[in-house]
């Protein structure tokens, strides 16, 4: 999208090209795509109509048949249309949200009256990829606006990229042009970080917090600007006002319970005590042990049989306990590796414990040097480069972040010590949302460094823990 008309105050107007095709090429693409949807079809009705059914051969069909509905489904949502049209005008009272179709050119424009707007949110996330992050990534703007008394809010959101906008500073300038040409008189910073900045818009009065009652915004309301200059985002330029604005970051409040991963956060009261806790994960290795009893339990059966041959019930029970052992020998290695594990930081004794199975260590809070949010990407199959890569041709990625302690004293090396670790994600900003004010928040009350190592860089980005 491209800024065509930019009057501060008054109108903000963005336009998007794309391709278009004559809509009588529907029916030419649907004509060349139907055999590949018509030739499973056909498969599948001839293995179902046989007089002897194979029920593998129908599933197979079947599962052939969804993944191809499946796949043009996918491509089609992708390409049926692209946004042409943003447009927030003050003196008409109206937003427009328009998209251009592939087929036809048809504009289907969604007007919003920005008399009913409450709110409008303005959010841009960084790819995984920072060299990719440098060439712009897509806005995700938000208005959500009362459709009457005891109705619920209704929100209109559209994604799009802005040429040349691709620094925080242009995303926190771009979204005090959009409030000033729909009115809106208030901002509030609710996100500001290495990845990711989201701005809230409103009338005046706080949204409501998604955090529980006891924690306040990080960020409060504060004016729009009144003065926007013109500025080019093709040269980096941004207004005064919105570079003091992402001069300073904003991490939001960490929420125990949203968080997930390898540990559950049983206490959370940053400065008197915290608590992580894994418990013992040996209860699934345990029942698998009982599968080493398959072979006994195959030759009881079989010796109790009145046509049992003793050298068939052998071996039936032989070929039992092979498939029971390999169940069973995993299992045992499984419960052998079962541990519980607790992580408690206790600034009355001013100490880290980690009691890991039966092993405990017990690190000064002196010691402390930095905690780091350390961010890790695995990618598997796809012929390009990457960890953990195969020879398939589709790519699925895994996205990770563990919170690290580092620390040392006058008689040993720099050490380093995992607190708790996120789930995967397929998503990058999952992981990292959830563990970065997890870590912000122990850097802070420990008063030492937070570092940043994101998902490409394998080199810290130190932020200050302020």
């Amino acid at each position: 999208m491209k800024i065509v008309e930019d009057i501060p105050g008054r109108r903000l107007r963005l336009t998007g090209e794309g391709t278009t095709l004559p809509s009588e090429t529907r029916w030419v693409v649907m004509a060349g795509a139907s055999p590949l949807v018509l030739l499973p079809a056909g498969i599948l009705w001839y293995v179902a109509s046989r007089p002897s059914v194979d029920p593998e051969h129908v599933l197979y069909a079947l599962g052939w048949l969804a993944l191809t509905i499946a796949v043009f489904s996918k491509i089609w949502l992708a390409i049926r249309r692209f946004p042409a049209l943003f447009e927030v005008d003050r003196e008409s009272g109206k937003a427009h949200l328009g998209y251009r179709a592939l087929f036809g050119g048809e504009l289907d424009d969604e007007v919003v009256a920005l008399d009913t707007v409450a709110r409008v949110t303005v959010e841009r996330l960084a790819p995984p990829d920072t060299d990719a992050a440098k060439g712009g990534s897509n806005l995700t703007i938000g208005f959500h606006a009362n459709a009457g008394p005891g109705e619920p809010v209704r929100t209109s959101a559209m994604t799009f990229a802005v040429d040349g906008l691709d620094r925080s500073e242009e995303v926190v300038d771009f979204a005090f042009r959009i409030a000033a040409a729909a009115g809106l008189p208030s901002q509030r910073i609710v996100r500001n970080d290495p990845r990711a900045v989201e701005v809230e818009l409103s009338r005046g009065t706080p949204a409501a917090v998604t955090a529980p009652a006891e924690v306040t915004p990080v960020a409060p309301v504060a004016p729009v600007p009144e003065i926007l200059p013109v500025v080019d985002f093709t040269r980096d330029e941004a207004a005064p006002a919105a570079k003091a604005v992402v001069a300073q970051e904003v991490v939001e409040a960490f929420r125990p319970a949203d968080f997930d991963g390898d540990h559950e956060v049983t206490v959370w009261n940053p400065g008197v005590a915290v608590v992580f806790h894994s418990p013992w994960d040996g209860l699934f290795p345990l029942l698998g042990l009982s599968f080493f009893l398959l072979g006994p339990a195959a030759y009881l059966w079989g010796r109790d049989a009145p046509s049992g041959h003793e050298s068939d019930v052998m071996g039936l029970a032989v070929l039992a306990e092979v498939i029971g052992a390999m169940i069973g020998i995993p299992s045992l290695v499984g419960l052998f590796k079962a541990k519980s594990r607790t992580v408690r930081l206790d600034w009355a004794e001013r100490t880290i414990s980690i009691r890991d199975g039966s092993r405990s260590q017990v690190i000064p809070m002196a010691d402390v040097a930095a905690v780091e949010l350390d961010c890790h990407h695995q990618m598997e199959g796809g012929r390009g480069t990457g960890v953990g890569t195969h020879s398939g041709s589709v790519a699925t990625h895994y996205y990770n972040c563990e919170v690290r302690l580092h620390w040392r004293d006058a008689s040993a090396a720099p050490a380093a010590v995992t607190l708790v670790e996120t789930g995967e994600s397929d998503e990058a900003d999952g992981p990292y949302r959830r563990a970065l004010p997890l870590a912000t928040e122990l850097a802070r009350y420990l008063g030492v460094e937070r570092r940043v190592t994101d998902y490409d860089v394998r080199r810290p980005k130190v932020a200050a823990a302020s």
